[in-house]
C-alpha cells in the first residue's frame, strides 16, 4: 500500500490532532509523525522548549512544539530528544529534519538585483551553492532543513515549512 496516500486519508478522514500538528516544522528525530503528535497533545510541562538552547522551539495555542527558525537555526544537539520520551524523539533519527526549503527568486536580491551571498556560509552542509556567482541553488539531498540559513537571509527569502505531501511533516 502507498504509505503516503493512506495517511493522507487518514489525516483528511480523522482530522483531530494531526491537523493541527502537520501545519507545524516538526522538531528533528521524529521517528513516527503519529506517535509525536499524540506523545506532544499528551506532554504536560513540554520541556523541549526549555532544553533547546537556540531557542527554536516553541508552542503554539493548542501547546504543540514546532521549529521557528526566524532568529536561528538547529545544530541537532540532541537536547530536546534527551528529555523527550523515545517514543517522541528518538536522537538516533538523525537529519533531515522532516520539512521542505524554498528559495523565492522573486525576494532573493542574488537573483537578478544584485550582489548577495549571506545564505551559503552559514550552511553546515554546503547544501547552498551559486550557481554561475549569481544564483543560490538549494542541493535538496544536501540540506538538512536546520534553518541556519533562514535568518541569514537579509530578504527572508528562505522558507522551511511543514511537508505537505502525504499527510505528515
Amino acid at each position: 500500500m502507498d504509505y503516503s496516500r493512506r495517511n493522507l486519508l487518514r489525516g483528511l478522514l480523522n482530522p483531530g490532532i494531526w491537523t493541527q500538528y502537520r501545519n507545524r516544522v516538526p522538531l528533528p528525530y521524529v521517528r513516527d509523525p503519529d506517535a509525536a503528535c499524540r506523545g506532544c497533545a499528551a506532554c504536560v510541562d513540554s520541556p523541549c522548549v526549555d532544553a533547546c538552547g537556540r531557542k527554536i522551539i516553541g508552542l503554539d495555542r493548542d501547546g504543540l512544539p514546532g521549529l521557528d527558525f526566524s532568529g536561528d537555526g538547529c545544530t541537532f544537539c540532541g537536547d530536546c530528544a534527551a528529555v523527550c520520551g523515545p517514543e517522541v524523539l528518538d536522537v538516533t533519527i538523525g537529519p533531515p529534519i522532516a520539512a521542505e526549503i524554498e528559495l523565492d527568486r522573486q525576494l532573493c536580491v542574488a537573483w537578478g538585483r544584485g550582489i548577495c551571498n549571506d545564505c551559503v556560509e552559514p550552511c553546515p552542509e554546503d547544501a547552498i551553492l551559486m550557481v554561475g556567482l549569481m544564483h543560490p541553488r538549494v542541493i535538496e539531498d544536501r540540506c538538512t532543513r536546520c534553518g541556519l540559513c533562514v535568518p541569514a537571509c537579509p530578504q527572508g527569502a528562505i522558507r522551511i515549512r511543514p511537508k505537505l505531501t502525504g499527510g505528515h511533516p
